[in-house]
């Protein structure tokens, strides 16, 4: 009988280690696979300045102030607020935010589109060897503030996405 328990709590541990070594393995893949599908944070901000080149075509981008801003409801876009010295107006030129699997920038809840921006997101979507099915689910993202009247709609998007990869 000793025999049989010391037998069970041996099986037992070789049943928890090698849990343990899986999980272990899936998240690490996980995290690497879903890193690899995301444009980093100084991608997005070149992405931004050239929308801001299309957005305010006369406007000085050395005199724009970009500020990074962390929305803790969407930890995914990546997501701005721009100002300028105005001297007869707001400071105040906007929100912004980059879509980190396909480069879009949007104006509050505009994309904004421009062939220079346009060329950018094609060099991401080549790199991420993603079809156009994926890229369009992707696309169809909006940032936060964005309100869409689809429950959880996005979150099936990206959902979907990763169980694809």
């Amino acid at each position: 009988m000793r025999d049989d328990a010391m037998s069970y709590t041996r099986c037992r541990h070789s049943i928890i280690l090698i849990a343990t070594i899986l999980l272990s393995a899936c998240a690490a893949t996980d995290s690497r696979s879903a890193d690899l599908k995301k444009i980093s944070a100084r991608e997005a901000r070149e992405l931004l300045n050239e929308g801001l080149r299309a957005w305010c075509p006369g406007c000085d981008l050395k005199e724009i102030a970009i500020e990074s801003i962390k929305m803790k409801y969407d930890a995914n876009f990546y997501y701005y607020h721009a100002t300028w010295s105005n001297p007869t107006g707001s400071p105040n030129l906007g929100n912004f935010a980059v879509n980190p699997w396909t480069g879009n920038v949007w104006d509050g809840c505009v994309a904004i589109n421009s062939p220079a921006l346009k060329e950018l997101q094609d060099r991401i979507q080549k790199r991420f060897s993603l079809s156009e099915k994926d890229y369009s689910l992707l696309r169809s993202r909006k940032p936060v503030w964005c309100v869409d009247k689809k429950p959880s709609a996005s979150a099936l998007v990206v959902s979907e996405f990763r169980e694809q990869s």
